[in-house]
């Protein structure tokens, strides 16, 4: 018998509070909302950590258990302590190509538990299907549990529905994301303080109340400089300190005070310091024994001072393992083997209790994944770049409806996440293009500010009859998402600063950044029912700009 979902009108309200609009019907409707900012260097936003914080889960699907069992170890000369990790997943449910999806990754991942290895997501669990976004990653969230996921680490795109839904991701995963470079910001008098939100490390006894009992500790970080890949309107209460000093204190303490056999580093970055290998002085140990990476969906291998660093591409297309033996009376450990394997060369079969209730939750959404809302009649795909141009004409044509009191000369997006089919799509198709829902806000900004962003490659349209020069002085009114707007940079004393329209906040600004009442997607689907074809002239011509 097939498990059942959420009912459908849950999931329409958790969509709704998403985006701001509802799934279906005219988005377009009622009056913009003006929630402007101050014109000052800092502008007013919306707290994270002072907001009230309510719970929202739904029911979970799955079965308690996946029922995995360590196997049992007896010679404690040559205890196996194995690791697999998997990063990058961005809620990758269904398979698709080389993606394996939800329900073969838990195959491949139970077999790995039942051989007794230690389980480790390196971050961006969530964010990039409409099956996955629905319901903020609650699925997918209950759908790890059920496996047996031992250790959670924070990504920046964890953060993208905000600080309450990594909350209630947790209560769903029923552990704590590991994020132990977050700091709470700006600093208290001189002092940093430690964030509530992302535990430091996590504690796990392997072959626990045995004879062969070790003892693991991992330390989660998440790379300093991704905070200004999240939207700052998320992050305002938080700051990501470098991690590679808090690895090697935390190692420090996890060797000496906790008495760990081993430590672990999951890093949400591809680019740590690798002296996070060498030998600490004061335990005659390494800070890590192995480290495991993520973010820039590559596949990474390499060693330092008998260290594995280790990737394993993104969206469920591979994972990394690392192999010991440990000899519980001399304290030796041999590493046995290490390296990643790509998922869709293994022969997997999928999990029946995973993929039945994939299968319940499209049956619910079916019209989403099977109903044609729109065709490209382009000739090919449309790419990342060419999808932003779209979204970023509609949305500027909206805007001269919706705000005409604001002179708005075009619009400016980055990137979308991936690229449109040819030929006939559906809603699932168009979502997947863009599934960020961010907010869009009319932004005073001067020439200069402008054109550098131009320059540097973002995407957009400008009317093809206003030009636009290198002023400091000249000011126009420009669309952006909330992600570009507000755009932070952070200096060497981890302060930070808005970096992409600083101009937006001086005092010569003509207005306060004014936000619009629709987001680009939901516009999409109002635009297509009046168009239907996305054709050429909707992503190329006058008036388009950007690439690298």
């Amino acid at each position: 018998m097939k498990l059942k979902r959420i009912p459908s009108l849950i999931v329409i309200l958790l969509l709704t509070s998403c985006s701001g609009v509802s799934p279906s019907g005219n988005h377009r409707s009622g009056s913009s909302s003006n929630k402007g900012v101050s014109g000052s260097s800092k502008p007013t936003l919306i707290p994270t950590s002072s907001t009230t914080y309510v719970p929202h889960t739904g029911s979970n699907p799955f079965p308690t258990t996946s029922g995995s069992v360590t196997p049992p170890v007896t010679d404690i000369t040559a205890i196996p302590v194995n690791f697999t990790a998997f990063n990058d997943f961005h809620g990758q449910l269904d398979e698709s190509g080389d993606y394996v999806g939800l329900a073969k990754l838990s195959t491949y991942l139970k077999d790995k538990k039942a051989n007794g290895n230690i389980i480790i997501n390196s971050g961006d669990l969530y964010q990039g299907s409409f099956l996955c976004n629905y319901d903020k990653g609650q699925l997918a969230s209950y759908a790890f549990k059920y496996i047996g996921v031992d250790v959670h680490t924070i990504g920046n795109h964890e953060f993208d529905w905000g600080v309450n839904s990594i909350l209630d991701n947790q209560l769903a995963l029923e552990q704590n994301f590991l994020g132990a470079n977050i700091y709470d910001y700006p600093k208290t008098g001189s002092e940093w303080h430690k964030a509530e939100l992302g535990q430091e490390y996590k504690i796990i006894n392997l072959y626990e109340g045995t004879e062969c009992e070790v003892k693991v500790g991992v330390i989660g970080v998440i790379g300093k400089d991704q905070i200004t890949s999240i939207t700052s309107l998320n992050t305002t209460n938080h700051i990501f300190l470098d991690p590679n000093p808090i690895v090697k204190s935390l190692s420090r303490k996890l060797r000496t005070e906790e008495e760990c056999d081993f430590v672990i580093a999951s890093y949400h970055a591809d680019n740590p310091d690798m002296s996070i290998a060498d030998i600490d002085t004061s335990t005659g140990k390494p800070y890590v024994d192995a480290c495991f990476l993520a973010h820039t969906h590559q596949f990474q291998d390499s060693m330092s001072n008998g260290v594995p660093f280790l990737q394993a591409g993104a969206f469920s297309e591979g994972a990394s393992n690392v192999s010991f033996t440990f000899n519980k009376v001399t304290g030796v450990k041999t590493l046995i083997s290490e390296g990643n394997v790509y998922l869709a060369g293994e022969g997997l079969t999928p999990d029946p209790v995973v993929e039945d209730i994939i299968d319940d939750a499209k049956e619910e959404q079916y019209d989403k994944f099977h109903t044609v809302i729109g065709t490209n009649t382009t000739g090919g795909q449309i790419n990342t770049g060419s999808m932003s141009k779209f979204y970023a004409k509609i949305s500027y044509e909206q805007a001269l409806i919706e705000a005409p009191t604001y002179n708005t000369v075009g619009a400016m997006f980055n990137y979308s996440r991936r690229s449109l089919k040819a030929g006939d799509f559906t809603f699932s198709d168009l979502f997947e293009t863009h599934p960020f829902l961010n907010g869009l806000y009319i932004f005073s900004v001067s020439e200069s500010n402008i054109r550098t962003e131009m320059d540097y490659g973002i995407y957009g349209y400008i009317d093809p009859s206003v030009s636009i020069g290198h002023s400091d002085d000249v000011y126009h009114d420009i669309l952006v998402f909330d992600y570009i707007g507000f755009h932070i940079g952070v200096n060497s004393n981890y302060e930070k600063y808005y970096n992409y329209f600083p101009s937006a906040f001086s005092a010569s600004a003509e207005h306060e950044p004014y936000k619009l009442g629709f987001d680009c997607f939901h516009l999409a689907l109002d635009w297509l029912e009046v168009h239907h074809n996305i054709t050429n002239s909707d992503i190329s011509g006058n008036g388009f700009f950007g690439g690298y």
